[in-house]
């Protein structure tokens, strides 16, 4: 919670250069190619691998809001990232993780989510924490007793796409690193790549209705002189 208040402060401060810039909200799907996580380095864990990874049936879904202009936006997001079949490989476990990545993006160009052109390209940046779970079920017997609470992660993020009207398809690729209580690598990690989708609802509403507008005058009949 206290790392989603600074992110969320931090977004505050960054816009006040654009309190005349547009807001909007909407929500954010998608899913990874590949994902892995990295458990905390425990000793109670017996020397038992500590990582658990995927690359089939993964999905992604979660809030999203924008503030900024037609070219350049801040947005924060907060997902559930779910992968029904994520294991170990080298050491069987269990099957099954899920994360809650909490963001921040810098989003250029076509990924603004305010251009009302024609789809462009655009790319985003961004940070944030992300907390994540290996092994949710079908634990095996030998494994029982695994400590795998959810762990956090800090991570960067960079996606490529294109995007227009409201509506944005990116590539992203996000990677973290988790810290001890005492602020040092604690062994943990993470890394998810895929592909996601964003609607800026507020938008796409607002283009539909300058649409509609744009028709009704068109279908006025004309006054001949």
């Amino acid at each position: 919670m206290k790392n989603l208040i600074a992110i969320t402060t931090l977004l505050f401060f960054a816009c006040l250069p654009y309190a005349q810039a547009q807001f909007g909200i909407g929500l954010t799907t998608g899913g990874d190619f590949y994902q892995r996580y990295a458990n905390p380095e425990n000793p109670a864990d017996s020397g038992a691998l500590r990582s658990s990874g995927n690359v089939f049936l993964n999905s992604a879904i979660g809030p999203k809001i924008w503030i900024g202009k037609r070219r350049f936006s801040v947005s924060i997001e907060a997902q559930v990232v779910y992968g029904a079949t994520s294991i170990g490989i080298r050491e069987y476990k269990g099957m099954g993780t899920i994360a809650f990545p909490m963001m921040m993006h810098l989003n250029f160009n076509g990924l603004s989510g305010f251009s009302n052109n024609n789809f462009g390209t655009g790319f985003s940046i961004g940070g944030g924490v992300q907390y994540s779970k290996t092994e949710l079920y079908g634990t095996t017997r030998d494994y029982e007793n695994l400590d795998r609470n959810l762990f956090p992660t800090y991570v960067g993020e960079v996606k490529l796409g294109f995007g227009g009207k409201g509506i944005m398809v990116d590539l992203f690729l996000r990677y973290g690193l988790g810290l001890d209580s005492d602020r040092k690598l604690s062994g943990a990690n993470s890394l998810n790549i895929g592909l996601s989708s964003s609607f800026n609802l507020t938008q796409i509403k607002k283009n539909g209705k300058k649409k509609s507008k744009n028709q009704s005058k068109d279908a006025q009949p004309q006054i001949q002189q």
